[in-house]
């Protein structure tokens, strides 16, 4: 074949080549092109992270600067040196994206002669998690 069509490949060809791809690539777990979301989340700002035991309670307070795009704070906690966390509460934002706001959380559900570490989760609007801390907070065991 001379001429301009003769180092031309069909198009129709590469339809099955891809399809066959997709499904490949499929089966072995890529699921094809994975887009960013257009516009950047920022996080919140958390300024101040601490926990202490008073009274027969851990008191875990945090403060943030700011909050832009916080749907809130997810509050767990650790008695197994950090391998496993489960969590204790989720506190809705209270602050905007220009002020902070400060929380509070008792926790009650403690027993003596443990050691605990806690962390805040902050879940963004497009359900982004970032973690901040641990705290350790040892309770001290009965006298």
């Amino acid at each position: 074949m001379k001429g301009r069509n003769a180092s031309r490949v069909p198009r129709v060809t590469w339809v099955p080549v891809l399809a066959l791809l997709l499904v490949l690539g499929t089966a072995v777990g890529w699921a094809g092109p994975r887009f960013a979301p257009s516009r950047v989340v920022a996080l919140a700002d958390v300024i101040r992270l601490e926990g202490w035991y008073a009274d027969g309670r851990v008191v875990i307070v945090w403060e943030t600067a700011a909050e832009p795009n916080t749907v809130g704070f997810e509050l767990v906690r650790s008695d197994d040196n950090g391998a496993t966390y489960t969590q204790l509460a989720f506190l809705p934002a209270q602050g905007d994206a220009t002020t902070g706001h400060r929380y509070r959380y008792e926790d009650t559900t403690i027993l003596p002669g443990t050691t605990y570490l806690y962390k805040l989760v902050d879940v963004d609007a497009l359900g982004q998690r970032t973690p901040y801390g641990p705290v350790t907070v040892v309770v001290p065991p009965p006298t």
